[in-house]
């Protein structure tokens, strides 16, 4: 998000604090007598509703959104990390099973970082709060990264 002009962090920001003008806040706030999601009537429209939300205008949303978050993650994130990122993300919006990767090599570090995501909440996730062990792994990612860099302007130097 540093990256990203100031109009571009407003929604993410609100979303992470639970600013988001939802239906739940609304009523909470006296300004609605309903709570209900205005898409599909269902469930109370809150901030992780409105991440899940199955009415067909939100699947479409969510799926541009997602698709561009992809797009930003891939890209220079180690990719095993960046992969099972990508699927317990999906997983939790689309309230899939959470499926973990094999307990072997290269995925036993990423294994355990989406248990600890999971025990410290997905919707955590949205909100900033990862486990360490995600940094962990992308930090060893650029260490490596570095080095071959480094080999590699040497080898040509030399």
């Amino acid at each position: 998000m540093k990256k990203w002009d100031k109009y571009s962090k407003g929604t993410p920001v609100k979303c992470i604090h639970e600013l988001w003008d939802t239906a739940k806040r609304k009523k909470d706030w006296g300004q609605s007598k309903s709570a209900l999601c205005p898409l599909c009537g269902i469930e109370e429209e809150t901030a992780e509703h409105v991440l899940r939300c199955k009415h067909i205008i939100m699947v479409k949303a969510r799926k541009n959104v997602l698709t561009s978050l992809r797009d930003q993650i891939f890209p220079g994130t180690e990719t095993n990390l960046a992969r099972w990122i990508w699927v317990i993300t999906s997983q939790w919006i689309y309230s899939f099973v959470p499926s973990l990767p094999p307990k072997i090599q290269p995925y036993k570090g990423i294994r355990k970082a989406i248990m600890n995501q999971h025990n410290l909440g997905m919707r955590n996730l949205f909100r900033g709060f990862l486990s360490v062990r995600w940094k962990r792994i992308q930090e060893k990612h650029l260490k490596k990264n570095l080095m071959k860099t480094r080999e590699q302007k040497n080898g040509q130097q030399g």
